[in-house]
């Protein structure tokens, strides 16, 4: 209540400001400007206050938005909408058959077996986090080993093992890991009672089927709302707010089926050479959460990694060349994939992007994490559109004192006027400067 107080009181000390300061000549276009300011808060704010029941309607937008040039390909061949329509359906249905006999079974029992010593009776399985207390004693023993046998001396690796003592990292690892481990029965208890409740996942074909079936009319019908003045500007932004969502959306699903396939495979491919579990669920998990810039693929090879060492041999090594393995299949996908699926940035910085994926999730959770780097992506656009200096590129002739203009030392009198150089154009309309000696004026 005090954070919507705040932001009304911000917003009507800027109308107010903007109705004392503006010239009477341009009121009407502030006013104009004010309405769409306050529809715009109004939809955010009635957005904010229907998230819960968001989902059934944005998800199928978002995959109707993604399978329209598919139907509209299938239409240009000479089906109707509806006929295409059941097409994908159909096709959907084979696909989540096949899903379901051959890679369901094996899913369930790796994330049963991942769940089970969490939820287990009496709360957390002390057994399974002494397991790791031992092994890490395990790995401190073989340390000091390798290093008296590397002819370290004794009273060195002793007093390594005191200093080691002191920080007392048994007793805090087990503490992280109780804490981890709470925090993950946590999440498992609310996933639990969230299925129960996810009755939109029956209405999910039904809304999908009506976007799909109706997205072109209901694109045009927006369109025919647009003042006929302002249609070709409107479509000019709708145009390029299209290519780059469209582009980032597509090109990423393709990118996380390409990423989920990969790394599966590698996964099971070194699942008998490590001897490690859960192989099929990381890979799946990789591909699913590659599309969230950062946290995806530096989770997910954060997870294989601690996998292969926790249910594996305890091995560093073996540890460290999954993460070598993994962590080179994600950067061949940034740096050489992408861009050519994608076809190049989407134009974000790093801090923006971290902020977006912050402030949707805390207000949106997960969907609004998924859905924090397209509609930072939009918003960019209209801010371009509306303020081209924002994206134009500071001439590379341009003086810094023309950008920031220098002051003196003792902060007084007017900067020094740069000097134009003998090799740049000054043209008719500028500034009349002193010709150097031995130059002759005209």
């Amino acid at each position: 209540m005090t954070t919507t107080a705040l932001v009304v009181a911000v917003v009507g000390l800027l109308i107010a400001f903007a109705f004392t300061a503006t010239p009477a000549a341009n009121m009407a276009r502030v006013r104009r400007f004010m309405a769409t300011g306050l529809g715009l808060i109004l939809l955010l704010a009635a957005v904010h206050h229907f998230r819960a029941i968001l989902p059934p309607f944005v998800v199928p937008l978002i995959l109707a938005y993604l399978l329209d040039p598919i139907l509209d390909r299938l239409e240009h061949e000479g089906f109707s909408r509806v006929r295409a329509i059941l097409l994908v359906y159909v096709v959907v249905m084979l696909l989540l058959g096949v899903a379901t006999v051959v890679v369901v079974p094996p899913l369930t029992k790796q994330v049963g077996d991942l769940v089970s010593p969490i939820m287990a009776e009496g709360g957390i399985d002390v057994e399974t986090i002494q397991g790791m207390i031992e092994n890490q004693e395990k790995l401190r023993k073989g340390l000091s080993k390798t290093l008296l046998s590397a002819g370290v001396p004794a009273a060195w690796v002793e007093r390594l093992e005191d200093n080691y003592a002191q920080l007392r990292i048994n007793e805090r690892l087990q503490s992280a890991l109780r804490w981890i481990a709470e925090q993950l029965q946590r999440t498992a208890m609310w996933l639990a009672g969230q299925v129960s409740g996810l009755l939109w996942l029956l209405l999910l074909p039904i809304t999908l089927y009506y976007f799909m079936r109706d997205f072109d009319p209901l694109r045009r019908r927006l369109y025919f709302l647009v003042p006929p003045d302002k249609r070709i500007a409107v479509a000019g932004l709708a145009g390029s707010i299209n290519d780059a969502l469209g582009r980032y959306l597509r090109g990423y699903a393709l990118l996380s089926l390409m990423v989920g396939i990969v790394l599966t495979t590698i996964l099971l491919i070194l699942t008998p050479i490590f001897d490690f579990k859960y192989g099929l669920f990381l890979g799946l998990l990789a591909g699913s959460t590659y599309f969230i810039p950062y946290i995806g693929s530096f989770t997910s090879v954060l997870l294989a990694v601690l996998a292969i060492y926790f249910t594996g041999g305890h091995s560093l090594v073996e540890a460290g060349v999954a993460w070598l393995i993994l962590q080179g299949v994600n950067s061949l996908f940034d740096n050489v994939i992408s861009p050519r699926v994608i076809g190049g940035s989407v134009g974000l910085h790093p801090l923006l992007v971290m902020f977006a994926l912050l402030a949707g999730g805390a207000d949106f959770g997960l969907l609004g994490v998924i859905l924090a780097t397209p509609v930072a992506v939009c918003i960019k656009i209209v801010l371009e559109y509306f303020v081209p200096r924002l994206a134009a590129p500071i001439p590379a002739d341009e003086t810094p004192e023309a950008v920031l203009p220098r002051v003196s030392p003792e902060g007084e009198g007017e900067p020094p006027a740069p000097q134009p150089s003998e090799d740049i154009d000054v043209g008719l309309d500028a500034t009349m400067v002193e010709l150097p000696e031995g130059k002759d004026s005209e």
